[in-house]
Order: C-alpha cells, then structure tokens, then sequence
C-alpha cells in the first residue's frame, strides 16, 4: 500500500515545475520608435508595407544642392559643378603651364633651326658685298602686309538661342571666333557686327572664354537685334536670287544658328517677315553639288573674304568648301572632288565641325592680334 503524497508545500523545500506549467520565454524589448512605424493602424496603412528603420544606423537626410536657377540639382549636375569649380581653380595653374611649354617649344625649334644651318655644306656665310642692299632686302621681307577694309558690313545674328542646344551654343561661339580669325588675317576686311549676343551665348562668352570678345577689334557686339534699314541683305541657301559680286555700303546678315537640319528655312522666314531682301552665293553657278547648298557660318564668311581678295567665286568655293560635301567643279576641265558624306543643316549653321578648346582658340586669335599690330607699330616707327 502506498504512502500519500502530500500536496501542501514542506517548509525549506522548493517544489518542482509542473509539466503542464510552460516556461516563460524571453522577449526582447523592442524601441518606441520601430514599434510605432512598423505595427499596422488605421492611422498607419501602409505600415506593413515599410521596412522599419534601425536604430543603431539611422538615415541621414539627403542634402539638397540648388542650382543658379533655385531648382534641385541632380547627382550628374553637381558632378559637373564640381568639376567646372576645380577648372576655375586651377585655370591660372593650366595657363601658366601651357605658356611654359610654347616657349619650350620655341626655344627648341629655335636650336634645331640653328643646328640645321651649321650642318648644311656648301653654304657661304661671308658679310654680304653691298650692306645697304642687304638692309633694304630685309626691310622688304619684314614689311607689313597692308589692310584694308572694305564699306561692306557682316552682321552675324545670334537671334536663334532659344533653337540650340548646350552643344550647338558651344559649336555657335566656336564659329564665331572662327570668322574674327579669319577677317583679321584677310588683306581685306569687312566690317563685322554681332547681334542678339545674350542669353546662353553671351553668358559662355563671359564666363568660359573670361570676355575675350571685349577685346577684339574692328567688331561689334551687341544683346539688341540689328536695326533694319534698305542696305540689308540677308544670305540664306533657300532664296531664288543669286549675288554676283559684293556691293558696296551693302550689310550683309548671316543666320548664327546651328541646329542640325532641325527648322528649315528658318533665316529665309525670319527675313521675308521683316520684308529684307535675300540673297545666296552663287554656288551652283560654280559647284554641283551633292547635298543642299548650306554652309556654316564661318565657312560663309571665308568664302566672302577670299572673293573680296581674288574677285573670283570658284576659287573661294574650291578653297572652303569641305571636298566631304561631294561637289564638282562645273565647266571644262573641272575636276570632282572626293565622295564623303551628306551634309545636312538649316541656314549657314547646319555642320558638325570638329569641336577645339575654345578658350584656347580666342587666346591665340588675340595674341595673333596683339602681335601683328605691334609689327605694324614697329614697321611704322623704323620708317
């Protein structure tokens, strides 16, 4: 028989877990702040849907860079911010460099120059027999070039830069340095004015090429369009009437657009408007060509220049016009130029030209200025 087990608790001793009895497991203490946003309310829906935040990595708030503009910048923009802001930084470092390395250059042309004269046999180096002859062949060799320039004005209307892109502004300003170079190297020279310099362009001109433009001479800018009167003459490809020769006291406009054959006819609309007569280069008189008779605005104001030098339109076509463009040289005893592929475009504008450093191109079209008048003030002065 056995003993009865007793079911009130002995003194001193501890009384075993019951089986049915479940032991507490542990929980781990979850903060406020993860409890809040992760548990779903009414006033929370989309709760279930969020991953909730950890509290030992906490998100930092994006900072949000505004541009000139006052708008957000995306992460591509500020990139280019910085790296236009580490250009400005070191643009006087680059300069500095770059002079050092010219007149590296020079100085070791120069010696290979003078290397190559010593090694050169058979060549007499006596004092010449008549001194003066000798000074005045010198003088003849070192004599300016006169230039003269012509009562013909080229207005380059920049009105169009709304129509571009951020490319095709820098292509624009590229050309227009193209046509100073050109006018100031020509023995003659137009008159050269710029109209509706502003907005994008005029801005590149001011903070990228640092106001080279300010110093150019014997041009014109201008943030107004050009003032109308009866001596304008506005170059467009899409006109029926054909100039023989340059005329005298003419203004001469020539669209400043590159816009890639996007708007046609769009210089010939802008003077029909305005009720200013039009008036292409006589191209097919000269040249067959295989594309549409559109150049660029640059190319526009060589072929001008070398017919105001040579009088004689097929030699300045055959002299700018790219052999790419697929034309052929009209008359007997003409010769074809090289296939290459079409051109499209609208006005004088259209081209992709092969883009260069354009600070770099208006600091030499100024030194190539500065230099010339100093040979032409030193010519004058020895006379």
């Amino acid at each position: 028989m056995s003993a009865a087990i007793p079911t009130e608790p002995v003194p001193g001793i501890e009384a075993p877990p019951s089986e049915t009895t479940a032991a507490p497991e542990p929980t781990a203490s979850i903060p406020e702040s993860v409890a809040s946003t992760s548990a779903a309310s009414p006033e929370n829906p989309e709760a279930e849907n969020e991953r909730p935040e950890n509290p030992l990595y906490p998100k930092k708030p994006r900072e949000v860079v505004l541009g000139p503009d006052g708008q957000p910048l995306s992460r591509n923009q500020q990139k280019k911010l910085m790296r236009q802001k580490r250009f400005d930084e070191t643009r006087e470092q680059w300069k500095q460099q770059k002079r050092d390395k010219a007149k590296a250059l020079k100085i070791r042309k120069r010696e290979a120059k003078a290397a190559a004269a010593d090694a050169a046999p058979g060549e007499k180096r006596g004092a010449p027999e008549d001194e003066d002859e000798e000074v005045a062949k010198r003088m003849k060799t070192n004599e300016p070039v006169k230039k003269v320039v012509e009562d013909i004005t080229l207005i380059m209307d920049c009105g169009f830069d709304e129509l571009m892109t951020d490319k095709e502004i820098k292509s624009m300003s590229s050309q227009l340095t193209r046509c100073y170079s050109a006018n100031r190297a020509s023995p003659h020279q137009f008159k050269m004015h710029v109209s509706s310099l502003n907005k994008r362009l005029l801005h590149r001109y001011q903070t990228v090429l640092m106001n080279q433009h300010l110093k150019y001479k014997g041009i014109t800018f201008s943030e107004e369009p050009y003032a109308i009167d009866d001596s304008l003459v506005y170059l467009t490809a899409d006109s029926e009437n054909t100039i023989e020769e340059l005329e005298i006291g003419k203004k001469y406009i020539i669209g400043g657009i590159v816009d890639r054959n996007r708007h046609k006819m769009l210089c010939f609309n802008k003077a029909k408007e305005q009720n200013i007569p039009t008036a292409r280069l006589p191209i097919g008189q000269y040249l067959q060509m295989a594309s549409r008779q559109v150049l660029t605005t640059n190319q526009v104001v060589e072929i001008m220049l070398e017919w105001l030098n040579e009088r004689d339109w097929q030699k300045a076509f055959v002299k700018v016009i790219p052999q790419r463009k697929m034309w052929k040289v009209k008359g007997k005893g003409g010769a074809e130029g090289e296939e290459g592929e079409e051109e499209d475009g609208e006005g004088e504008g259209e081209e992709d030209e092969e883009e260069e450093n354009a600070e770099e191109q208006a600091a030499a079209v100024i030194e190539v200025t500065e230099k010339t008048e100093k040979m032409d003030v030193d010519a004058g002065a020895s006379l």
